[in-house]
């Protein structure tokens, strides 16, 4: 089916697509009828306190099974309150990073997020303008819309200084990560999911935000973690291989006086020989579509 465009204010969810916290098994039952007679047949339950996805449950069945029901009972009966909101075709992930201080909160910079089919993390890239701009390919995603960059910008800023007054007030100082999303409705609009979930700690963003301060003016960056899946799907059996052929493929380039910065190639952020789950890898270039998943479409693990 052909895509439709937003128009106008046409491009944020709707309080249809915002989740509702649930106490007890009725208020969740509740939920998911409410959510359902809307025509949202997909469903997600999370714990409104979780990490990286592991902590949800899909309801893509017709009927709420026996497995789901317990797995419910046993989320309430430690006092635990969950999330129900529909489940959404993303288009596209990205996460916002922040660092408040007695100063106020400040923008770290914007990074693209990369879930798999069940929104669980697997990896970050960075433009090079991610310090100030929320990436382009997110912006692509609305065409039709005047001004997208500027207006999304200015719809963050009030977010910001809302999440400001919010962590004041219980004297939090540290890192914050938000994650967002664009997906499309059934109509085939592309909308804005702006806040996903809140993050009070470092995130994989975060970290990426902080590896680029390392490379050169004009260099897009991704921070991914291989696993084994990776591994075999790449033809190798061990990530000191893997680390070997990254570094014959992409050798690491510097530039600049009297400190060096990295303007292309890959880096092993953990020493691939011991390595036993997974390898942290930060690669550099300057096009960011040949650095992403989308280009090499590897499998990695989560966090």
């Amino acid at each position: 089916a052909q895509q439709r465009r937003p128009t106008g204010e046409n491009w944020l969810c709707s309080e249809n697509e915002v989740g509702v916290a649930v106490n007890s098994l009725a208020e969740t039952l509740a939920a998911i009828s409410k959510i359902r007679a809307r025509g949202h047949h997909k469903i997600v339950v999370k714990e409104a306190l979780g990490l990286a996805g592991s902590n949800a449950m899909r309801l893509f069945e017709p009927e709420i099974l026996e497995t789901h029901r317990r797995w419910l009972a046993n989320a309430f009966q430690q006092k635990r309150q969950l999330v129900v909101e529909p489940w959404l075709e993303r288009e596209l992930d990205f996460s916002i990073q922040l660092e408040m201080s007695a100063q106020g909160l400040k923008l770290c910079g914007f990074t693209g997020l990369l879930n798999d089919a069940k929104g669980q993390f697997q990896g970050n890239f960075a433009e090079s303008h991610h310090h100030k701009r929320i990436p382009a390919r997110v912006i692509s995603l609305f065409p039709e819309a005047a001004d997208t960059s500027g207006r999304l910008l200015r719809f963050y800023e009030e977010i910001f200084a809302r999440l400001e007054a919010e962590l004041r007030a219980v004297n939090f100082v540290g890192p914050v990560g938000i994650d967002a999303f664009v997906y499309r409705d059934a109509s085939g609009v592309t909308r804005l999911k702006p806040v996903v979930e809140i993050n009070p700690r470092y995130t994989m963003g975060r970290v990426l935000v902080e590896l680029m301060k390392q490379t050169a003016q004009g260099s897009c960056g991704t921070f991914r973690l291989i696993n084994h899946p990776a591994l075999r799907a790449e033809g190798f059996e061990n990530f000191h291989g893997y680390a070997r052929s990254l570094a014959e493929k992409f050798p690491l380039q510097l530039e600049g006086e009297p400190f060096s910065k990295i303007r292309a190639g890959a880096l092993c952020l953990n020493d691939p020989v011991p390595a036993q789950v997974c390898l942290a890898v930060f690669q550099v270039g300057r096009m960011p579509d040949a650095l992403t998943p989308q280009a090499s479409r590897p499998a990695w693990c989560s966090p």
